[in-house]
């Protein structure tokens, strides 16, 4: 039978022994919420992730909307853009709270109006 302990923590109580309370900050690369700039869409072009695109583990690259390739360089420039690891989580909306993983390393970017919060779980060159 699985042990618990107090957490230390009022509003989550009790927890498995074994685990630790830590602020997420403590676990993370970087924590980022994308860019405020919101590029005019395309029929075609280079994927921007919104909070639909968010599936659990990957992302719906076929639904996703399209920017041109000159908007996705300026906001991978600005650290908008996630890798394979990543987590998403959605920060907005209807679907608040939403997460999911990137499974891939697929080229895209992240837009904060529309979309999620990344967490960097993986080390960038």
């Amino acid at each position: 039978m699985r042990q618990f302990k107090d957490s230390g923590i009022e509003w989550i109580g009790k927890i498995p022994e074994g685990w630790l309370i830590t602020d997420i900050k403590n676990m993370c690369i970087s924590i980022t919420d994308g860019s405020h700039f919101s590029p005019e869409r395309q029929s075609e072009g280079m994927p921007y992730i919104t909070a639909g695109d968010i599936r659990g583990k990957g992302i719906d690259y076929n639904n996703a909307m399209r920017i041109r390739m000159e908007d996705y360089n300026t906001l991978e420039s600005q650290g908008c853009r996630p890798h394979k690891g990543d987590v998403l989580m959605v920060k907005d909306g209807a679907t608040t709270g939403r997460v999911g993983m990137m499974t891939d390393d697929e080229k895209c970017v992240l837009i904060c109006e529309r979309a999620a919060s990344y967490i960097g779980a993986t080390a960038r060159d």
